[in-house]
């Protein structure tokens, strides 16, 4: 197994105390796989990515394990943890005109992460960096490098953000969201191209999405989160085409049809301090009972490698 998490939790200091925004996460990505996570805004799919690598913001603190190849990156010191990130581990973060430096030419930022992690010249660098961007399928790389962020259209500077991410040749890509306000078109061809990227270097790859459709098309497996729980983990065929927890099953009846109206879930995700007792979806489930609300059930296997947080997956969906 490439990764594993062992029981990860990230909390906050607030005025209201430590408060858990993501719950005891366990879930594996083996070498070469591509490993979707869904879930509405909220429910700590970011978090999580940032707890991978390393990124947390201020008054965050991540506890259980992060195993990269058995090194439990939560224990590494600093120092060891950077010359992880960006070499070993990459991240595509989910606004590229935000994560993109605007007054720093392409070929700079591009170039930075090989300078850091390879013994390159800056000759050497720079050829590297266009043999990146052609990898990209970014058209004339040669002229990108010496342009600004603000140049290049959104897909552009998607396509930027991916040649800075496997630039050295990382085991592990996580994705956060990558094809945000990019039209369907574009949001394909970065997805086409991820893919392509991790069958042609072996690498694993975790992306973070809001869309279950979009999961249900490139990841090999779906874990589903909800208020910071992983409430099921299972094959992405299967996820999609036999659900086992409500919450997964809301999701789904929620993507347009054509001819059918939207059946949205009811209600919002509530903030972390205000959970509801037992499950934590109990108070927008539609089947949900009195012993939903009494005590919080555990991920369990339900059938081969597909697991739900449900005491009433059995009685309802097997």
């Amino acid at each position: 197994m490439l990764l594993e998490l062992q029981g990860l939790s990230v909390s906050f200091r607030t005025s209201r105390g430590q408060v858990e925004v993501v719950s005891g996460l366990s879930f594996g990505i083996p070498r070469g796989s591509f490993f979707g996570l869904a879930g509405e805004s909220g429910c700590g799919k970011s978090l999580t990515a940032l707890a991978i690598m390393g990124l947390l913001p201020e008054g965050a603190r991540a506890s259980g394990r992060v195993l990269f190849e058995g090194t439990d990156l939560l224990s590494l010191p600093p120092a060891e943890m950077r010359c992880l990130r960006g070499k070993e581990l990459a991240m595509v973060f989910q606004e590229p005109m935000t994560s993109l430096n605007p007054v720093l030419r392409v070929g700079y930022q591009v170039m930075e992460a090989l300078l850091a992690h390879r013994p390159l010249s800056k000759a050497e660098a720079q050829q590297r960096a266009v043999e990146l961007l052609r990898a990209v399928r970014l058209p004339s790389p040669e002229l990108r490098l010496r342009e600004y962020p603000h140049q290049l259209s959104g897909g552009m500077r998607q396509r930027v953000m991916l040649a800075m991410a496997i630039a050295c040749g990382p085991k592990l890509l996580l994705a956060d969201e990558p094809t945000t306000a990019l039209d369907v078109t574009i949001e394909a061809q970065i997805l086409e191209l991820i893919d392509s990227l991790r069958r042609q270097r072996q690498m694993a790859v975790l992306l973070i999405s809001h869309d279950l459709a979009t999961l249900a098309e490139w990841a090999d497996t779906i874990g589903v989160m909800y208020a910071g729980r992983l409430m099921e983990l299972g094959p992405a065929g299967e996820l999609f085409s036999r659900p086992l927890h409500p919450y997964t099953r809301g999701l789904l009846e929620s993507l347009p049809r054509a001819g059918q109206p939207l059946r949205p879930i009811p209600g919002m995700v509530p903030p972390p301090w205000r959970l509801p007792e037992g499950c934590k979806f109990s108070d927008r489930c539609p089947f949900a009972q009195q012993a939903c609300r009494r005590q919080e059930p555990e991920l369990q296997a339900l059938r081969p490698a597909h697991a739900a947080r449900c005491i009433r997956a059995e009685e309802l969906f097997l």
